[in-house]
């Protein structure tokens, strides 16, 4: 059996979480947005040397919706990943949770912008769907020598020194995909398309002195995808159980989810529901494609020395209660689960190149309700203060003895943040 990793990791930008077996991720609310970290960031002068080309999203980032409000999104929660163009952030990368807050008129506040502990101030334009978030805004950065004044600024990167430009990041809005989307201008070259402008990680003196010596990062694109619940799932190639953040929302087929086994939000999986047998059913639906070969959600089985699967997936459906922190119910939800059954993501002819084979497949639906008022006798009820203590660090590791920080404290169903001196 071969495994199968770049067409998931090129679209999967880092969403897995690993988490141990038996756990969930936390639960995806405002105050669990990702705090900025002390880091040790390494300063750089150029990117020369390093490809300034990125490879073209799936077509959909040039659909624009237009006439979308501030509405169509300040409600949800995004998952933020940026194309890095330094040694240690060269391709996409994950930068964690982002939240829209509506001010007057069309301001917007933008939480946890590109991964940073701050509030980002920008204007939406609801005839062009567009966010404007101007470049030069100061936020603290932590380092681990201390805390200095950074700021992101544009850096036209056709001459050396990069000059610093005026341009504010502008990113197209597409309310029917419910995503965020900028990418740096770029030019012809006889290599093909290049970066000509990027988005520099910066300190904020740079904004006096007009000046730029170096940055800390270069972003040539940004994504941000609606998120709006978790699933998790034992995967058999890492050995290991993890997660990742879907969107997940009713339809008239039934129930779509993107960003399904973190494979990315360009194909969701369509499921069509049995409210009388509990169910959501997949059948011959796309996880992600190569550009070339489909590669089907499917179930496994073994023939002998040989894999066969089916297109046709089956999930049982279960209403549960969902708890705060002091048990009170705050919302009822279902879980669909893949029960016994092996999944697979695998190109069906012939089956012998996976992208994902594993297990123990749970999709949480916090908040939706599946199939109206079946299912009702159904509820489960989880015993909280049974549960085991674990704690994770911010970025979802489970920590054994968590020291000093800020940690993500879970006990059942019961997510928290905790600060041990």
């Amino acid at each position: 059996m071969k495994k199968f990793y770049t067409v998931l990791s090129a679209l999967a930008c880092g969403a897995f979480m690993s988490v141990t077996a038996g756990t969930t991720l936390p639960s995806l609310k405002a105050s669990n947005l990702q705090e900025s970290q002390t880091a040790d960031y390494t300063l750089h002068t150029t990117i020369e040397n390093l490809t300034l080309s990125t490879e073209a999203r799936p077509a959909r980032v040039a659909a624009r919706a237009a006439q979308a409000t501030t509405s169509d999104f300040v409600n949800d929660l995004y998952l933020s990943e940026s194309y890095g163009l330094i040694e240690s952030h060269n391709g996409w990368a994950t930068d964690g949770l982002a939240a829209f807050e509506a001010g007057a008129g069309n301001e917007v506040t933008v939480y946890s912008f590109l991964g940073m502990d701050a509030a980002f101030k920008g204007t939406f334009s609801p005839e062009n769907s567009t966010l404007t978030i101007p470049t030069k805004q100061v936020f603290d950065l932590q380092l681990q020598s201390g805390t200095i004044k950074a700021t992101f600024l544009m850096l036209d990167v056709t001459t050396k020194p990069y000059k610093i430009v005026d341009d504010d990041i502008v990113l197209s809005y597409n309310k029917d995909e419910r995503y965020f989307y900028w990418m740096g201008e770029s030019q012809a070259t006889a290599q093909g398309s290049s970066f000509k402008k990027v988005l520099g990680l910066c300190r904020a003196e740079f904004i006096e002195t007009n000046v730029f010596t170096s940055a800390f990062d270069f972003i040539g694109a940004i994504e941000m995808n609606a998120v709006n619940n978790i699933m998790t799932f034992f995967d058999a190639n890492a050995e290991s159980q993890s997660g990742c953040y879907i969107y997940a929302a009713k339809n008239d087929e039934g129930l779509s989810v993107n960003n399904f086994l973190g494979a990315g939000f360009a194909s969701p999986i369509q499921f069509t529901l049995d409210a009388q047998a509990m169910t959501a059913t997949a059948t011959k639906q796309v996880v992600v494609s190569d550009g070339t070969t489909p590669y089907y959600l499917m179930t496994a089985a073994l023939d002998g020395d040989k894999v066969v699967g089916n297109t046709t997936v089956t999930f049982g459906a279960r209403k549960v209660n969902f708890t705060d922190e002091n048990d009170n119910p705050v919302s009822e939800g279902y879980v669909l689960s893949s029960g016994e059954q092996d999944i697979i993501v695998v190109a069906p002819d012939p089956i012998t190149t996976f992208a994902f084979m594993g297990s123990a497949v749970n999709v949480q639906l916090e908040g939706m309700d599946l199939f109206g008022n079946a299912g009702v006798n159904g509820v489960v009820v989880e015993d909280v203060e049974n549960a085991p203590v674990e704690y994770y660090n911010l970025q979802g590791m489970k920590v054994a003895n968590p020291e000093h920080g800020i940690y993500v404290r879970r006990q059942g169903s019961r997510i928290e943040k905790v600060l041990v001196k």
